[in-house]
């Protein structure tokens, strides 16, 4: 016996505890790799449901028609700020523009939106 409590030189144990460490983080980091590897999965070309069934012209906007005849005159008294034009629309001319382009509309109108219209109400 050389006096030493240990078998082999502290040398050799820190150089196998070091290699130990070194596999150990080398697993590791192929387990992460692995695991960020994911499956490839299908696209979904889904539109959301809020630009599926968003309104395609003023008249389909869900409120009452009376408050979109008003929201529309309130946007038409502003012509003259944005366009420079003094010409004001009337009531009955905005009236009658809402009535063309409402039956125009109407034949126009995606099939998402007529099931809609049917069901509004029955959540």
């Amino acid at each position: 016996m050389n006096g030493s409590l240990i078998l082999e030189p502290i040398s050799v144990l820190m150089q196998r505890v070091e290699q130990d460490a070194f596999t150990k983080a080398l697993q590791a980091s192929s387990e992460l790799q692995n695991d960020a590897i994911l499956p490839e999965t299908q696209v979904v070309n889904e539109q959301l449901w809020v630009d599926k069934y968003a309104p395609s012209s003023f008249t389909e906007l869900l409120s009452d028609e009376q408050t979109n005849r008003e929201v529309l005159l309130w946007l038409k008294q502003w012509d003259s700020c944005v366009f420079g034009s003094e010409i004001r629309s009337t009531m009955e001319e905005v009236l009658s523009a809402l009535r063309r382009h409402s039956s125009i509309a109407q034949h126009q109108r995606p099939s998402g939106m007529s099931f809609l219209r049917k069901n509004k109400g029955h959540d």
